[in-house]
């Protein structure tokens, strides 16, 4: 008999229902109870909502849609682990690792296109988001991936949520 190992996606609502967080993990009171004792928002967690899986892969992508797509307010700086670009599988049976296209991805021409109804240039936006202008054009010539954060802090510069960069 095969033992499974569920993954879970969970997440951290205030009262108000905003995200507050959103993680994933094998062990989930731990995990928790971890944040009740680090978190300094942890006081604010009003419900849990949480999803097993049992396919590692699915659930990272699941996370990696609520990270991107509802903009958790404290998972910040630290999840860079989290790229637009790919996500990796687990080693074949032959040992080489297979790469999985994640979905979604920034859509450089609704970036530019929000850019400009910003009037702003490629400068002005790094600046504003806290990058540099070179970074902004290798995303507008679809030459790079960009971290999590860095699609945050666009967006935020831009005025507009993280979705409405994404193709």
């Amino acid at each position: 008999m095969e033992l499974q190992t569920k993954y879970t996606v969970y997440r951290l609502y205030d009262a108000t229902d905003d995200l507050l967080y959103v993680g994933c993990t094998k062990h989930l009171t731990y995990r928790l109870e971890r944040h009740s004792k680090t978190a300094v928002w942890w006081p604010d967690v009003a419900r849990v909502e949480q999803t097993d899986f049992d396919d590692p892969i699915k659930a990272a992508d699941i996370e990696e849609h609520y990270h991107l797509t509802e903009a958790p307010r404290h998972n910040g700086e630290r999840h860079t682990r989290y790229r637009l670009s790919y996500a990796r599988r687990p080693p074949t049976e032959q040992g080489a690792v297979k790469r999985v296209r994640a979905l979604p991805q920034v859509d450089p021409r609704k970036l530019k296109r929000a850019r400009f109804r910003a009037g702003l240039t490629q400068q002005e936006l790094a600046d504003n988001a806290g990058t540099t202008q070179t970074t902004v054009a290798r995303i507008e010539r679809d030459a790079v991936e960009p971290e999590v954060t860095t699609v945050r802090k666009l967006a935020a510069a831009l005025g507009v949520s993280i979705s409405d960069l994404l193709d």
